[in-house]
């Protein structure tokens, strides 16, 4: 899931945390985007909501998640999704890779700091 520029920086973190928030526990799209919105994305719109299951289905076409069909009691049928074991591999390495960027990103800030101390 490599991109260049800001879309693929918040296609590639997005991704991330989809696949950690389906770590803990299979959920469907609306409770995915209510989790995400909690941790500081924005899903307010249509246009959000369409990307993310976009995203979902890109990534049970890759393996990394699966998806199942849950039909309760009472309400609409919702499509679940869960991470898969090769989801898990990935989102272990993309935390490596994350975690070096973070490292570049701290370097970063620590050099401005130096240079410019008034505007941070």
């Amino acid at each position: 899931m490599k991109g260049r520029g800001r879309r693929g920086w918040i296609k590639h973190l997005v991704g991330g945390f989809v696949l950690l928030v389906l770590s803990e526990k299979p959920c469907h799209g609306y409770d995915l985007a209510k989790k995400l919105s909690e941790i500081g994305f924005d899903f307010s719109d249509v246009a959000e909501m369409g990307a993310l299951y976009r995203l979902l289905n890109w990534f049970e076409s890759c393996g990394l998640v699966k998806s199942q069909w849950n039909f309760p009691d009472a309400g609409p049928a919702k499509k679940v999704y869960s991470i898969t074991p090769l989801g898990m591999s990935y989102l272990q390495e993309l935390a490596k890779t994350l975690e070096r960027e973070k490292a570049l990103l701290d370097a970063f800030f620590e050099e401005y700091r130096k240079i410019f101390p008034n505007l941070t």
